[in-house]
């Protein structure tokens, strides 16, 4: 499935538009799921999903095993890692049960990471023609 980058505004007067990998995604967990968007993250170890969604989905994030995850800015943020199944939306075959991390932030939504995204999918970036490739690994 060829997927085009998603543009975004940005507050920055150099740079007023950024391009982004970005899909839509449809996460399950028990008998509930929630449709949304997530940024595909080559430099993210695992997938890494914002509270809010644990609670959409009824899953009691903090019951997970919790870690330590160290981002860009390089404070260690706390992290707890609960298994659930994400689907790429219109990618037959896409469904996974994966471990992924909840935590609490105001700057992440969704990072589809290493662990829970990448090791599933093949992702081919082609950031010169604006788009990126995603397909299933067989």
């Amino acid at each position: 499935m060829i997927v085009p980058y998603t543009r975004r505004k940005l507050r920055n007067s150099q740079y007023p538009i950024a391009l982004r990998p970005e899909l839509g995604i449809e996460l399950f967990y028990g008998s509930r799921s929630v449709s949304t968007i997530g940024h595909i993250d080559t430099g993210a170890d695992h997938t890494l999903i914002n509270k809010e969604f644990a609670k959409q989905l009824g899953l009691d994030w903090k019951s997970g095993v919790k870690t330590k995850s160290i981002g860009i800015v390089g404070n260690p943020v706390d992290v707890y890692l609960n298994e659930i199944e994400l689907e790429v939306a219109r990618l037959p075959g896409s469904r996974y049960k994966i471990v992924a991390g909840f935590i609490e932030s105001r700057n992440v939504a969704i990072l589809l990471g290493q662990v829970g995204f990448f090791d599933n999918l093949k992702i081919t970036f082609e950031r010169s023609k604006n788009r990126f490739e995603i397909e299933t690994i067989k």
